[in-house]
């Protein structure tokens, strides 16, 4: 059974409570995001997408299925219909 983390307020909008899986993947997008727009010179630009794909990781096939995903997805990129260059203009 699929259990959410616990929600609470933060400031305006609601954020995953501290201790939580969800918690420490904002915090380390946020502070990738900090670094790389610094390096680009675009303060506040978005660079994440709003959530993420969680997965448990059960056995060695599962493992080998995931680290081919990785390894061959970005091929597939150009491809992608979430790709700009492949949006007609």
């Amino acid at each position: 059974m699929a259990v959410a983390a616990p929600l609470q307020r933060d400031g305006a909008e609601w954020a995953v409570a501290p201790g939580f899986l969800g918690a420490l993947v904002r915090a380390v997008k946020s502070a990738a995001a900090k670094r790389i727009n610094g390096v680009r010179g675009t303060p506040g630009a978005r660079l994440w997408q709003r959530n993420y794909y969680e997965h448990v990781i059960r056995d060695d096939a599962d493992l080998e299925r995931i680290c081919q995903y990785i390894i061959e997805n970005p091929a597939k990129w150009t491809d992608d219909p979430d790709n700009p260059a492949s949006i007609d203009p």
